[in-house]
């Protein structure tokens, strides 16, 4: 999903990403309510400012990931990781 976002250029969805994520969601019994751009600056404030993204990303990632059909390894974690909220 994330290998290339255009001509050349790497995508962002790394692990350093899904980590962060993980460690944001990661409250043991407790319960976090926040909409997807409350979640993403939570989680790009884990991230070092070239590993950030935005909301726009954020939501093409998740469009992606719930309707495609051949998702990568990273893309199976994202959407792991979005379910979980």
């Amino acid at each position: 999903m994330a290998d290339q976002v255009g001509p050349g250029r790497p995508g962002k969805l790394t692990n350093a990403f899904l980590v962060a994520a993980k460690q944001v969601l990661d409250v043991g019994d407790d319960v976090i309510i926040c909409t997807d751009e409350e979640l993403l600056i939570l989680i790009n404030e884990k991230l070092p400012e070239d590993d950030q993204i935005t909301h726009r990303t954020f939501e093409a990632w998740k469009k992606l990931a719930q309707e495609s059909d051949d998702l990568d390894e990273n893309s199976v974690q994202f959407l792991r990781v979005i379910k979980r909220r």
